[in-house]
């Protein structure tokens, strides 16, 4: 039996886009970021306990339609612009993904550098009227973090760095979000 206690995730430049709006706008001013939004770095603690737990971000976003998401999951750069954020959470120097509970009545900590970029569609596309705050719910399904190839659970002690696990589980964890 696997019980989460905590699951945290380092998600940085966090990217709405709208393709057809980036490049009509990057013909028009040569600048090809003119049609997106980035935010981030920022700690995501996803609900435990519900299968497809969401989680909502809010940001400022200009008026637009935006068709995808794009985000990394990856550790804080040790440079002054994260500085800040590795103050507030000083667990997550040189860590992307930690995550606490039991694994048949056994304690664990999962630690992990993970860096990956991921790229969703957004169905339908988010539509922002004016410039406002807009929230945005992200989807991450916990409940196949540990698990095998053939479905069975991987115990989280073998999916630190340098586990037998640890791609694997790697695998699972940017297979896990919607």
């Amino acid at each position: 039996v696997l019980i989460y206690d905590r699951v945290q995730l380092v998600l940085r430049e966090v990217e709405l886009e709208n393709e057809a709006q980036e490049d009509a706008c990057e013909i028009a001013t040569g600048d090809d970021d003119c049609a997106e939004v980035e935010v981030g770095p920022f700690l995501v603690d996803p609900p435990l306990g519900t299968p497809g737990a969401a989680r909502a971000f809010t940001a400022d976003v200009p008026a637009g339609t935006y068709d995808e998401v794009k985000f990394k999951v990856r550790e804080p750069d040790d440079d002054a612009a994260d500085a800040a954020f590795i103050a507030a959470h000083p667990d997550f120097t040189d860590v992307s993904v930690r995550a606490e509970g039991s694994y048949t009545g056994t304690s664990f900590v999962l630690v992990s550098r993970l860096a990956a970029e991921l790229e969703l569609d957004l169905v339908p596309p988010l539509v922002v009227g004016e410039t406002a705050t807009t929230d945005l719910t992200l989807m991450v399904d916990l409940a196949v973090w540990f698990s095998g190839p053939d479905g069975t659970l991987i115990d989280p002690g073998t999916a630190n760095q340098g586990g037998a696990n640890q791609e694997v589980v790697a695998g699972n964890v940017i297979r896990s979000f919607e």
